[in-house]
């Protein structure tokens, strides 16, 4: 036989091997193995230090100390702002890790996003990214900040008051995400370009008609208007009497004595007014556009020609356009451990026709030519590279962080140092006796030198800046949000005038200029615009003597602004409630004396006497306490009896709970079910570890349950251990691979004289499982699919079976109200003991009953495996080993569509109505002309009332179902309750009800 392999740390096991081991020694040396990987992946930990202030808990290692005390200066007073907004302070100390590595943030759409029964016990960290500015960490830590401080108002900082609140506080999916992004960035002048931009798209006349992925930004505009409307103390009101009314409505009404229509209808005065002014401000037509979460990069060569560095499903790939031939082709993809920083301008550059890549792979980043098919790195660094440039054949390489930068010059294998800065530098250019750049801090400059002698300072901005070009040996070209929108503009390096070089309603997101090119680059909310022109000169740019100001950058005139309300309330009434940690007004936050590490350095001798080993320090990271009808992992039985104990329609209380270490990199997972079924009981037990893109899990799962008939009793007992590495790819595929022992048994409980003529059965089943998963999200779209190879042995008898599963799941937005899902599931087992697969129903469906259709006895099957699929049907309605499933449904959100204001009820918010339609087909062999197949098989009784003879004919095996439903969410529970008319044979059976907690198909 065929011998398959698994990827293993050092060494890989067969198929073949696996049943030599299995078969010769017993369950201790699996178990020691399983020991001796553990102990290995916790000897591999990395080595963190801990400084520790009464705010903060500073995780770092060795290279990244000398960052803390900056940082820890800039943090102290972030914190005291937000807690003075919130007016809510927090007692315990906030976990910082610094580090050099980009982490991805977690969607703000995602934010306290609530499962049913769920329980969210630790908080979020704050990932601090020293290769940065001061003002981009700033930016990262008020959103991660303000998270930790919002989910502990609302949902209690106790765990007692966590249980309480954790699926009783309904509010909007659009309000906490945008609270967060609103203090995090305070309205930035992206903000205002992406709303402007749905504005242009989507209008603001119907709040629902905003696509649910710019929630944030939704709700980023409500509470912006809602401190415009009623004063600073909106906020912190709204979130408190929320958390006592439990129910939005209810706190908007007895904050403000107002209706949430009424704000809404003054909300959509406010910005219709905002953005008629700034609609005034034109645009540049046509350009070539691109999803901005698909463009990461792009070079343009001339009017014809460019690259684009762009997401794909298969990773970031360089593509090269032809604009009159009208062609794409890929020129170079990156490897599974390249990175790209993703921002525009930074990482494709073009010297005499080549194209460069700047990448991190591992510690290291590299510039290196595409073109060159060895791969051979032009440079390469452990220090970041934050922008590069060629010119008169040398090499420029600027490297900022937090507090220092330095700008290198590499010619000929010399590396001369041109400059080091204290500061973030955030670009720079070079000429051919002069280089320029942009130093950021409290406020921005633009600097120039010529080599060799001192450094003079061009130009000082309040406003950010960005992107330095030289345009001409004395005129720089760079980007300025000084008028509430980002705009190109020039300075003369001789005069230091500026002029102004755009007027466009939309932020200019990067320019290129050459000697063939002139670019703009503009942003348009979700898709990223390209305009390109022949090369101009400097002296021919059109200048406006004047730009106007974006209307939220002008200042508002407070006095238009209505009393705050807040003030003529009585509050008192919230003392009476007991909020985790209260804050009150008359607290100073600014002035309050903080022990944070500036004043630990003062009274210490050295800032390293604070520093230590770092603990490895397990919390409760998430709990759960709910009602489930879902078995713990596998809906998988050995034996014909067991099937039917583990369908849906038996309901158990599931209650769990997850400890993970302070760097996520390890955790310990427990899980339960049972209670209200009798005799049913699920336990699991699991060990993970995560090193980078690399991820194992050990996992042990012991399931009971108890058939109980009128003559007699029989307990299914399952227990499981399995080993699983799993290796991310890239953004969107991984690979696992898990080696799995199970054993089955079958006990007879002794309860009447026909029980004690039966003996106990049980079975040793082994094997491994391989599988390619593939997650991508598009800008309307969601594709998750998963091929799995499972090979299994049955270490007794000797029996085997080879099992290919494909699964697909597609999810499409059809406008804001409707939804388009669809699904595939097909799969077959082949062996001398193969896998029975069990179709019919739906898997959450509490109502199914069981049809309990005899299986083919043509083989000895190993296990059997419940799919469902196919609504209209009961359980088993029909088997095989060979199966396949679809599956379309479309919704419409019914509320949405009525309403135009926004909708707070949890119930009204989430209803929709659903019409579907199911297909499914299983056969026994391989086809459905087998004679295996029970379907095709007819007794013809005898006179006496025997089986005379048997007769085979061909029975269409394919059913399928037609219908429709309605669903909402209670208490984080998705309820759903569909109406489905079977057909078979084609014939259109009668209607059957499906009720069902969870997931659609």
């Amino acid at each position: 036989m065929t011998c398959a392999f698994i990827n293993l740390p050092t060494y890989a096991i067969s198929i073949c091997e696996t049943l030599s081991i299995y078969s010769h020694f017993n369950l201790r040396l699996l178990f020691n193995i399983i020991g001796l990987l553990l102990l290995s992946t916790l000897a591999n930990a990395q080595q963190w230090k801990l400084y520790a202030t009464s705010d903060f808990n500073y995780y770092f290692q060795d290279e990244n100390a000398i960052f803390i005390e900056p940082l820890d200066s800039v943090l102290v007073v972030e914190l005291a702002k937000i807690q003075k907004r919130l007016n809510y302070y927090t007692n315990k100390p906030i976990d910082v890790f610094v580090g050099q590595e980009s982490s991805t943030p977690a969607e703000l759409s995602q934010f306290r996003d609530m499962k049913e029964g769920h329980i969210v016990l630790r908080r979020s960290q704050v990932r601090a990214n020293v290769n940065q500015s001061i003002s981009a960490i700033s930016s990262q830590f008020r959103l991660a900040a303000a998270q930790i401080l919002i989910d502990e108002m609302m949902y209690g900082g106790t765990l007692q008051d966590k249980i309480k609140s954790a699926n009783l506080v309904n509010l909007p999916s659009w309000v906490l995400p945008g609270l967060v992004s609103y203090l995090a960035t305070d309205w930035s002048v992206e903000d205002d370009n992406s709303f402007r931009s749905l504005y242009d798209q989507y209008g603001i006349s119907d709040f629902n008609s905003i696509p649910t992925s710019f929630d944030y930004l939704k709700g980023a505009s409500f509470w912006k208007y809602m401190e415009f409307k009623y004063g600073e103390n909106a906020i912190p009101t709204t979130l408190y009497m929320s958390r006592l009314t439990r129910k939005f409505n209810a706190a908007i009404y007895y904050s403000f004595q107002t209706s949430l229509n009424d704000i809404f209808l003054d909300w959509k005065s406010y910005y219709t007014r905002a953005y008629e002014v700034d609609q005034k401000k034109p645009n540049p037509l046509g350009g070539i556009s691109f999803s901005k979460k698909q463009l990461l990069d792009y070079i343009v060569l001339n009017v014809d020609e460019y690259y684009t560095l762009e997401n794909t499903w298969k990773g970031p790939i360089v593509f090269y356009h032809s604009i009159s031939k009208l062609s794409k082709e890929k020129v170079y993809r990156l490897s599974s451990t390249e990175k790209v920083s993703g921002i525009i301008g930074q990482d494709l550059k073009i010297a005499e026709n080549e194209v460069y890549l700047a990448v991190k792979r591992g510690e290291y980043s590299i510039i290196k030519n595409i073109f060159n098919e060895t791969s051979i790195s032009l440079y390469r660094t452990k220090s970041p590279i934050t922008g590069y440039q060629f010119h008169n054949g040398a090499l420029y390489i600027l490297s900022s962080q937090l507090n220092r930068s330095t700008i290198l010059k590499v010619q000929d294998q010399q590396i001369d140092t041109l400059l080091k800065s204290g500061v973030f530098l955030n670009s720079f250019s070079v000429a051919d006796d002069r280089l320029a750049y942009i130093a950021t801090g409290s406020d921005y400059q633009i600097v120039s030198f010529q080599y060799g002698r001192d450094l003079d300072t061009l130009l000082e901005s309040k406003s950010p800046i960005n992107q330095l070009i030289f345009a001409g040996d004395t005129v720089l070209l760079y980007n300025s949000a000084e008028n509430g929108i980002w705009n190109g503009k020039l300075l003369n390096v001789n005069s230091r005038a500026s002029y102004n070089v755009t007027n466009y309603r939309s932020n200019i997101s990067s320019h290129q200029y050459s000697d063939k090119v002139f670019v703009e680059s503009l942003d348009k909310g979700s898709v990223k615009a390209i305009y390109i022109t022949d090369h101009i000169a400097a002296k021919d740019f059109y200048t406006y003597d004047r730009v106007s100001d974006a209307y939220f950058f002008k200042e508002l005139n407070r006095n238009d602004a209505s009393e705050s309300l807040v003030t003529r309330l009585s509050v008192d009434s919230l003392e009476e409630y007991a909020f985790q940690s209260p804050a009150h007004p008359p607290t100073d936050f600014i002035l309050s004396n903080y022990d944070s590490l500036q004043a630990v350095i003062k009274n210490a001798s050295s800032f390293g006497i604070n520093a230590r080993e770092a603990p490895q320090l397990y919390k409760a990271q998430t709990a759960y306490l709910k009602i489930s009808n879902v078995p713990i992992n596998y809906s998988t039985s050995a034996y014909a009896g067991s099937y039917a104990l583990q369908l849906p329609n038996y309901l158990n209380i599931g209650t769990g709970i997850s400890f993970a270490n302070q760097y996520d990199t390890r955790s310990v997972s427990l899980h339960y079910l049972g209670i209200l079924q009798a005799g049913a009981r699920d336990i699991g037990l699991s060990f993970q570890s995560k090193v980078k893109a690399n991820k194992q899990t050990i996992s042990l799962s012991h399931r009971k349950r108890t058939l109980y008939l009128t003559d007699f009793r029989n307990k299914y007992l399952s227990t499981l251990c399995s080993y699983e590495i799993e290796k991310e790819l890239n953004s969107s595929l991984s690979w696992s691979n898990m080696a799995i022992l199970r054993n089955e048994q079958d006990i007879i409980l002794l309860t009447n004289e026909l029980s004690t003529g039966q003996s106990d059965q049980k079975k040793w089943i082994a094997g491994i499982e391989s599988s390619l998963s593939l997650n991508k999200n598009f800008s309307t779209s969601k594709l998750t699919s998963q091929i799995v190879l499972r090979p299994m042995v049955n270490l007794e008898t000797r029996g085997w079976n080879i099992s290919a599963v494909y699964t697909a799941d597609y999810r499409k937005r059809l406008g804001r109200h409707m939804n388009l899902s669809t699904s595939i599931n097909t799969g077959t087992s082949q062996g001398s003991t193969p896998v029975f697969y069990i179709l019919g129903g739906k898997k959450n469906d509490l109502l199914l009953d069981d049809y309990s259709r005899d299986f083919s006895n043509y083989k000895t099957p190993m296990l059997y495996e419940n799919q469902f699929g196919v609504r209209g049907f009961s359980a088993n309605y029909r088997n095989g080993n060979t199966y396949f499933i679809s599956a379309v449904e479309i919704d419409f959100n019914i509320v949405d569509m009525l309403l135009k204001r926004p909708i707070a009820s949890e119930v009204f918010g989430n209803l929709a109505i659903h019409g579907f339609s199911d297909i499914g087909t299983s056969y026994y062999d391989n086809s459905i002309f087998s004679s295996a197949n029970t379907l095709s098989k007819r007794g013809i009784p005898s006179a006496a009332g025997g089986i005379a003879a048997t007769v085979y004919g061909l029975k269409n095996p394919i059913i399928g179902a037609v219908g429709t439903g309605i669903s909402t969410k209670i208490y984080g529970y998705q309820l759903r309750l569909d109406y489905a008319y079977g057909i078979e044979d084609q014939k259109i059976k009668s209607g059957v009800f499906h009720l069902g907690i969870g997931s659609k198909f």
